[in-house]
Order: C-alpha cells, then structure tokens, then sequence
C-alpha cells in the first residue's frame, strides 16, 4: 500500500492550525493548559496536535529530548 501524498488543502490547513495554535500560546505565555482552556479542546488533544504540528521544538525553555 502506497502512502498518499497530503493534499494541498490538507498542507493549507495544518499550516494554519499550527500558526493558530502558536499565536495563542505566545500570547498565554505558552502554557498548554490555558491553551487547551482558550481552544476548549482537552489538554491531551492539544498536546496531540503540538506533536502531530511539531510546534514542541518551538516552545521556550523546553528541554531537548534525545
């Protein structure tokens, strides 16, 4: 089975959701929880979205994990 290639519309939307999620972050001093708060979607589906976005490597003073 071949993996599909994301569409153009699906790049679109992940790119907005990043940048949706991040903005909120900044302005929460990037807190996750308040985050989710502000979203009104649960913590665990925030943290889902921060992985799946890859915006963790772009939070401060997050600890690199090897």
């Amino acid at each position: 089975m071949m993996l599909k290639e994301k569409s153009k519309l699906t790049e679109a939307l992940e790119a907005f959701e990043r940048d949706y999620i991040i903005n909120i972050m900044q302005s929460l001093g990037w807190s996750r929880k308040k985050t989710a708060n502000e979203l009104g979607i649960p913590l665990s589906t925030l943290k889902y979205k921060m992985t799946k976005l890859g915006i963790y490597g772009i939070v401060p003073g997050r600890r690199k994990v090897s």
